[in-house]
């Protein structure tokens, strides 16, 4: 097991290096819940989503989905995406895999970065909720030192191809920034569908920080 707050790895009720109580989560799989202190600011996916509070307001956010799936189904999403790189900085994972930076051919997309003054814990979990109430599938999330890389899929419809939504979240010194791209490979043009995207996740992101 490793404590939550210090990242040290030990045994037992307590963490013996600073002193933070260690409990498995419900689940039995080995992740660990927060201390009661709060998970605002805790930096790893696998260990937010081992948050009851968290898990519960994912659940929550497939009653507002635009398409039908079950609490039970998005959180289960949510637990096969989970993809570590222990050790690496975000930047190289962003670089890795993200395809949206590197990806040649005839394609379309878009980008959009802020700076949100919110906790990077806080923003994980509103972004997890923004793409489940926009119905876009979860299909990885990398970690990083600093944040972490989050993949969901643009499902085809009249006007275009399917594509990925790249979502970037990085720990910041007065809050959080959150860098998202679309890539539509395969047609030159999406017809406003990656703006209209990355207006509904940011208009989304700033509603749940209001």
């Amino acid at each position: 097991m490793f404590c939550t707050n210090c990242g040290l790895e030990g045994s037992g009720n307590f963490c013996g290096g600073c002193g933070t109580r260690m409990l498995s989560s419900g689940s039995g799989d080995n992740r660990q819940i927060l201390p009661v202190a709060g998970w605002d600011n805790e930096v790893r996916y696998e260990v937010l989503l081992a948050v009851p509070e968290v898990r519960d307001r994912l659940a929550k956010c497939r009653g507002r989905a635009t398409k039908s799936m079950t609490g039970e189904e998005w959180l289960g999403l949510y637990d096969k995406a989970f993809n570590p790189i222990p050790g690496v900085s975000l930047k190289t994972v962003a670089s890795v895999v993200a395809p949206i930076y590197a990806k040649l051919g005839v394609r379309t997309g878009k980008t959009r970065a802020e700076d949100l003054h919110q906790p990077i814990g806080s923003t994980i979990v509103d972004v997890l909720c923004a793409l489940a109430e926009s119905g876009l599938p979860l299909n990885e999330v990398h970690q990083g030192e600093t944040g972490c890389v989050i993949e969901a899929s643009l499902p085809s419809d009249l006007l275009s191809f399917e594509g990925r939504l790249v979502i970037t979240v990085e720990r910041t010194t007065s809050g959080t920034r959150v860098e998202a791209a679309t890539n539509i490979p395969g047609q030159w043009f999406d017809w406003g569908k990656s703006s209209r995207c990355l207006e509904s996740l940011f208009g989304r992101l700033h509603q749940k920080a209001a």
